[in-house]
């Protein structure tokens, strides 16, 4: 028991270097740069390179995970995160317990689930049911800890799963296309004006695919079916122009004047007649959006990405 035990423990050292190496590459080649999203986008170029250096994000990939997995092993240094500028080692501390508590969960649920696959395989002994509870059994147990554990985390710190409903993003989107949102890039290079963005509402346990308009501390108005952000007109280029004109009466019609609050956006679907948004919901709460883009992979006629 004692040797299962170890042989364990050691097992867990590739499987947490490979995680580790495949998160570290995953953040280095998603757009956004960690020193301008630091600095804000009021730094000028001269401080953004200067802060670069200091982090060292101008030696290459491999000097950088090599650096950051001896701080680990040497000092116990995680380094500090770009969004709180805490060390991540003190960000990480508090959820132990809310881990350790879902690690003996899942541990017990299947232990459960387990006995009661057992009997009924020991109860239907040669029978399609025992041969099902072999096979999903087989499968399980042939499936490595860590691929499970890569699929969990691309699925909550990488990409989240989308799918389309409704009619408000046409044609950009069509209803019921499939696709996936990027979460790692929401979080190192934030939200810019024209992003398409995976909005939660809370009430309504309800996700919304929109198009941020307005960003933070912004005047937002619509004048003429014009998109006005602080008095000055910009141009909706993503709009199609062959939809527009084919639509009979106002695609867009006028909006008062909004000013945003320092963390709310103003989002609204690419078809403006049949979309329900900001318009109805007032301006998104920056932590109400989940992700941005979204990489269709069905239908395959749509497959693309949109501002990923």
């Amino acid at each position: 028991m004692l040797k299962y035990i170890i042989k364990r423990i050691l097992l867990l050292i590739p499987i947490l270097l490979g995680v580790s190496a495949i998160i570290f590459i995953l953040k280095t080649v998603t757009p956004g740069d960690p020193a301008r999203q630091i600095l804000g986008n009021s730094a000028t170029e001269e401080q953004v390179q200067e802060k670069r250096e200091e982090l060292g994000l101008n030696d290459p990939v491999i000097v950088q995970y090599v650096r950051y997995i001896k701080n680990i092993v040497t000092k116990g240094d995680f380094g500090d995160s770009y969004r709180t500028g805490e060390p991540v080692l003190s960000e990480i501390l508090p959820r132990l317990r809310t881990s350790g508590i879902i690690t003996i969960g899942a541990v017990a649920i299947g232990a459960i689930i387990g006995i009661i696959l057992g009997i009924i395989s020991a109860l239907k002994k040669y029978t399609w049911v025992d041969s099902l509870v072999l096979v999903i059994s087989m499968f399980f147990q042939s499936v490595p800890e860590f691929v499970v554990a890569l699929v969990l985390i691309m699925i909550n710190f990488v990409i989240r799963p989308i799918q389309v409903r409704g009619s408000s993003m046409y044609p950009t989107l069509q209803n019921g296309s499939l696709g996936v949102s990027n979460l790692l890039g929401y979080n190192l290079d934030g939200i810019k004006r024209f992003d398409i963005v995976i909005v939660y509402l809370e009430d309504k346990k309800e996700y919304l695919v929109k198009r941020v308009v307005g960003l933070p501390n912004e005047t937002v108005a619509y004048i003429g079916g014009k998109l006005y952000i602080n008095g000055e007109m910009m141009e909706e280029d993503f709009l199609d122009q062959n939809y527009r004109d084919s639509y009979e009466g106002s695609f867009m019609e006028d909006v008062a004047p909004v000013t945003l609050g320092s963390d709310e956006y103003f989002c609204l679907g690419d078809n403006r007649p049949h979309s329900t948004d900001s318009r109805y919901y007032g301006p998104f709460a920056g932590d109400k959006i989940l992700s941005k883009g979204v990489f269709i992979f069905y239908p395959f006629s749509a497959v693309g990405v949109e501002t990923w």
